[in-house]
């Protein structure tokens, strides 16, 4: 999937408080799917729940 800049910024904070068991910030973020209906919505498993990621950067679970 491809994210934007804000995007890959949300993510890359989530990172940063907690890899989640990912070696490197580039398997965490390689974790990231698309999400059912809504393609442009990132999504990723991450301390048990999983988190949607918005085009404007906005992350809820």
């Amino acid at each position: 999937m491809t994210l934007n800049k804000v995007q890959r910024k949300a993510i890359y904070q989530l990172y940063k408080g907690n890899p989640d068991g990912s070696p490197s910030y580039w398997h965490f973020r390689h974790r990231v799917f698309p999400m059912f209906g809504e393609p442009k919505v990132a999504m990723i498993r991450f301390c048990g729940m999983v988190v949607g990621i918005e085009p404007d950067g906005y992350t809820h679970s």
